[in-house]
Parts: structure tokens; C-alpha cells; sequence
């Protein structure tokens, strides 16, 4: 079974190399650098260490709370779009392969996808400032540990959003038209702002990324990147085992 969902991911990989997923890869993180970068230039402020760490913390919770939900239900949608815009399901179905690991096959690839574009933005907006800071005398310096600041910030928004991912690719795959998990996630975004810094975060998985990065409380935080994980864990062997009769219903 590992060999076959190996090659399944694989081959979802090479399908999505030339798709809209890998350009949105690609615009999403470098969007927000561009964003904190044209926010510091209306409002250089002063050269400190301190200023790049605010800017840092600005393009993480912007990332975080905004961008990476979203770009997770876009690319759910594009990764099953695929499949119902050629009626791939029948052709996957009539091979000798359970359907669960084509299913999970799927999810390992939005979830390999999201970790790459939140590990581009680290890598981006790290390599954007040292370059500033060389070129603009306004420009704040990196103090020591903001590379590590910016990817441990990466693992933690990823592993806090690993059950959104399973509920946004489970819609997807259940559902032909990427309208109702699409506005399910902006909907989900939008009450982000009414619920994250209340007692119910704990209900809102999509406020445990946000959390588990730019929250206030340390112990808030890592109780929102367990959960995001443990619950991913538990939640994508059901739907895999559920993977055939899911797609019935959105039939």
C-alpha cells in the first residue's frame, strides 16, 4: 500500500506542475512579502532590529491569517478540479486501487504544496530584506534568529492547519464545483476576526494557523497546532475509508 500511494502522490504532483496550484505557489507567499515591503516603504520608521521583527510578525499574521486559508480551499479545488472537469472518477475507480488512496494521494499533495509555499515565503521575505537592508539605509537588519523565527512560524501555521486541509479537500472531492468549499473558506476567514480571540477559537479550526503563530498566549498556540494535527490524523483515514461513497453523494 505505501509503494502505490507513493506513486499515486507522485503522479498527482506531475499533474499539477503545469495547473494553476503551481502558480499560485508561486504568487501567494511572494504577494505578501511585496505587501510588508510596500507597508514598511509608506512607513520606514527606524533602522532597528526590532522594526524587522514587527515586519516579520506583520507578513506571518497576514500569512496566516488570510493567504494560507485561502490558498489551502484554492488549491483543494484546482488538486480535485482536475478529476471533475474530464470525469477523471470513473477511470481512477475502475483500477484495481482503493479508492482511499487516491484520496490521500491527493491530500499529501495539498499538504506538501501548502508547507512548500509557506516555507517560500520564509525563504522569500528573509532574502527580500538582507537584500534592502544592503541597498536602503532605511531598511531594518535581520537580528540573529530571524530565519528561524520566520520557518518555525512556517511549521507551526502548517501543522495548525493540517485539519482544515482535510475538510477542504473532502469537500472538494465530494463536491463538483468549487463554489461552496471556496465560499465555506471565506466565510471561515471572515469569522476568524469574530471568533479567534474569544473562549470559542477552540469550535473555528480555520483560527487555529493564526494561533499557533501570531497568537498571544504560547499555550494557546501549541494547544491549536496539536489539535490541527491530531485531528487531521484521525479525520483523513475515515474520509479515506469513506472516499468511495463521498463521491456518490456529490453526484
Amino acid at each position: 500500500m505505501t509503494a502505490d500511494l507513493g506513486v499515486l502522490f507522485f503522479n498527482e504532483l506531475l499533474k499539477l506542475r503545469r495547473s494553476l496550484a503551481t502558480l499560485m505557489l508561486l504568487l501567494a507567499p511572494l504577494s505578501v512579502v511585496l505587501l510588508v515591503v510596500l507597508l514598511h516603504l509608506s512607513n520606514p520608521g527606524g533602522p532597528t532590529e526590532d522594526r524587522w521583527l514587527r515586519l516579520a510578525q506583520t507578513a506571518v499574521a497576514v500569512w496566516a491569517y488570510l493567504v494560507f486559508p485561502l490558498l489551502v480551499a484554492l488549491q483543494a479545488a484546482v488538486i480535485n478540479g482536475l478529476e471533475h472537469r474530464v470525469d477523471g472518477w470513473k477511470r481512477m475507480f475502475a483500477l484495481p486501487i482503493h479508492p482511499g488512496r487516491f484520496f490521500l494521494a491527493k491530500l499529501m499533495a495539498l499538504m506538501v504544496m501548502m508547507a512548500f509555499a509557506s516555507f517560500l515565503l520564509a525563504v522569500s521575505f528573509y532574502a527580500v530584506t538582507a537584500a534592502a537592508h544592503v541597498g536602503l539605509a532605511s531598511w531594518p537588519a535581520i537580528p540573529d534568529g530571524g530565519f528561524t523565527f520566520l520557518v518555525r512560524s512556517m511549521l507551526a501555521c502548517v501543522a495548525g492547519g493540517l485539519f482544515v486541509m482535510v475538510i477542504h479537500h473532502t469537500l472538494s472531492w465530494t463536491l463538483p464545483s468549487f463554489v461552496f468549499p471556496l465560499g465555506i473558506g471565506i466565510v471561515a476567514v471572515m469569522a476568524v476576526f469574530m471568533v479567534g480571540s474569544s473562549k470559542y477559537w477552540v469550535f473555528l479550526p480555520w483560527c487555529w494557523s493564526l494561533l499557533a503563530t501570531a497568537g498571544s498566549d504560547p499555550a494557546i498556540g501549541d494547544a491549536a497546532m496539536m489539535l490541527g494535527a491530531t485531528l487531521a490524523l484521525i479525520a483523513a483515514p475515515m474520509a479515506a475509508r469513506g472516499a468511495r461513497r463521498l463521491r456518490r453523494l456529490g453526484q
